[in-house]
């Protein structure tokens, strides 16, 4: 009895183990490494040339914007001081065209002030001439009408006419020199006005040729940009294609690639069967890092972060964060490749 209630219990604790029991199971991968969580910005030349200084050193540390390759531009350097130096010489032109307008509308202004005062007092002589020349005038018919009578002499009648005569004369004088004032004014102030014209004309050429020189030298200075290869980020350089002076490189070539600085995280490829469904979020894993035995050095406790869902070139990717409590002795460094579990 002892033996089968022995026989029984064993076998219930099977059968328990059985149905409800859970096996771990590992999803392992060859192709894992340590990556920063930032990517990786690609140093590429943006146009062909020929280098002459390179600074990139393998490792070493870049700031934002730091000189790595120079490519040869110096004929792009000398056509932009030939566009500097027209630019320089137009606008100097410019400014002394402006300070000649500046110059004729203010003497334009002073002879139309000096003239409206001519016209002006020319006018006043007028109307006093005109004035004198109707009193006289008056004064003769007044004689005339008073010589009819018989009591004036014909020599007093004679002289007031030729009085008045003399005085309309005067008065026609004043008016015909009026008139030519006032021609004389418009036909000055007219030139005046052409040059004026023919001024602001010579300004808008010039100006239109000063913009086109500084886009011109805008279009040369980007060109000259484009020549000093500039570091994208601050980082380090974690891959640098051996340059010499000398050599030629076309558009698009890769240089070099920064790295910046950030927090240490793996990325893994699995194959869809063995991640889509199985692999999840919170899952616990290790590395062991190729070259480090981990007898002696250790594996890495992990944990997933994402999972693709769609495979990208047939894998599936994982990315996993690093226990940041967990001390290795290896300095974890973007690029350690490694196996996952």
């Amino acid at each position: 009895v002892v033996s089968l209630v022995i026989i029984v219990v064993l076998a219930l604790l099977w059968s328990a183990w059985f149905f409800f029991s859970e096996i771990s199971l590992y999803a392992v991968t060859q192709t894992a490494r340590l990556e920063v969580d930032l990517e990786a910005h690609p140093v590429e030349a943006p146009i062909s040339g020929r280098v002459i200084a390179t600074g990139m050193r393998l490792g070493s540390e870049v700031r934002q914007g730091e000189l790595l390759v120079e490519l040869d531009a110096e004929l792009i350097r000398f056509e932009l001081e030939e566009a500097r130096a027209k630019q320089a010489g137009i606008a100097g032109q410019l400014e002394s065209l402006e300070k000649e307008v500046q110059a004729q509308n203010q003497a334009l202004d002073e002879a139309r002030r000096a003239e409206s005062s001519a016209v002006d007092e020319t006018r006043a002589q007028y109307d006093e001439a005109e004035a004198g020349a109707k009193l006289a005038e008056e004064q003769a018919r007044r004689v005339e009408r008073i010589h009819e009578q018989g009591l004036v002499s014909d020599s007093e009648r004679k002289r007031a006419s030729a009085e008045a005569d003399q005085r309309r004369a005067a008065a026609l004088a004043k008016f015909r020199s009026l008139e030519r004032l006032e021609a004389d004014r418009r036909f000055d102030q007219s030139e005046k006005q052409a040059l004026l014209a023919e001024l602001g004309r010579q300004a808008e050429v010039l100006q239109s040729e000063l913009a086109t020189l500084e886009a011109t030298s805008a279009r040369l200075e980007h060109q000259l940009q484009l020549h000093r290869i500039a570091a994208p980020i601050s980082g380090r350089l974690g891959e640098v294609v051996p340059l010499q002076e000398g050599s030629y490189v076309s558009p698009g070539d890769r240089l070099a690639a920064v790295i910046p600085p950030g927090v240490v995280r793996i990325v893994a490829e699995y194959d869809p069967p063995d991640a889509l469904g199985r692999i999840r979020p919170d899952q616990e894993a290790r590395l062991r890092l190729d070259g480090f035995p981990w007898v002696q050095y250790g594996s890495l406790p992990a944990r997933v972060d994402r999972v693709a869902n769609e495979p990208g070139s047939g894998k599936i990717r994982v990315e996993l964060q690093v226990d940041p409590d967990h001390s290795f002795s290896i300095p974890l460094q973007h690029g350690l490749p490694g196996i996952l579990e």
